[in-house]
């Protein structure tokens, strides 16, 4: 009985908080600092939806950030409460005490930076194999037509790329997305909203007798020309898709650029 009062009259102990914040602190800048090491450039990560445990790397980069300010902030107050502990490493009977492990320390630091700064082998491999992570991503993501596309408005994008306003509505319409103002929703906005990636994909037909007999059965022939003739091509990486070939080829290709199997169903 005792033992149970001492125990609720015990005084909270401040010095021990803040070690435990300390090193959970540091566990979380340590995990956010990988993952972003091991992210995609910012640009591929924001338009094809990059994310790890449902976290995008914007999201990832801000814990990166909160983790550092509290580390910093725990920090000082480590510091503080151990100060005269850390004073004896550096003064001695009033004296500068330089100790043999304070020097090791620093030179360690410094070694570290200099070598950084100057690129001196093993420390120039890190960030060299950190840009072959970013190369790696960007050989085998789409990019998107235009820096910051995803943050265009629709109606933007449209006349960025040449892709009529009307055909985009309506096509994300046919998916299930519904644009209320294509002058003020982002496409980022967009796909949030609707758990989904932008991907471009361009018809054409190299059978010119095919496409002349297909424009025909539906229209003008003269007029395709001249809208054809006007017509701005896209620009950045899209899958190109030749309506020439059998349809269950070019089937085939949409679905592996788009990430699915036939047959296979995913919710707008």
């Amino acid at each position: 009985m005792a033992d149970a009062i001492n125990a609720e009259k015990k005084p909270f102990h401040w010095r021990g908080l803040t070690s435990l914040v300390v090193t959970l602190a540091f566990l979380v800048l340590a995990t956010t600092g990988v993952i972003l090491y091991v992210s995609p450039q910012g640009r591929v990560a924001n338009w094809t939806g990059w994310n790890v445990w449902g976290l995008s790397k914007e999201e990832w980069a801000a814990a990166h950030t909160t983790a550092a300010l509290l580390f910093l902030v725990a920090s000082g107050f480590h510091i503080y409460f151990n100060w005269n502990t850390l004073v004896c490493y550096v003064v001695r009977r009033r004296r500068l005490n330089l100790k043999r492990e304070m020097i090791g320390a620093a030179a360690v630091v410094a070694a570290v930076f200099v070598g950084t700064v100057v690129g001196i082998p093993p420390l120039s491999g890190i960030a060299d194999l950190n840009d072959r992570i970013k190369a790696h991503w960007e050989g085998r993501s789409e990019q998107a037509p235009y820096p910051h596309a995803e943050a265009s408005t629709l109606a933007d994008f449209s006349e960025k790329t040449g892709i009529p306003l009307a055909t985009l509505v309506e096509r994300l319409a046919r998916a299930g997305i519904t644009v209320d103002d294509p002058a003020s929703q982002t496409l980022e906005g967009l796909a949030r909203a609707h758990d989904a990636t932008i991907k471009l994909i361009e018809c054409i037909c190299t059978d010119e007798a095919q496409l002349r007999e297909r424009v025909e059965r539906r229209g003008d022939w003269a007029n395709y020309e001249q809208e054809r003739a006007a017509f701005e091509r896209l620009n950045g990486p899209r899958l190109i898709v030749d309506t020439a070939e059998p349809v269950l080829l070019n089937l085939r290709k949409v679905m592996t650029y788009l990430g699915r199997g036939i047959g296979e169903s995913r919710n707008p």
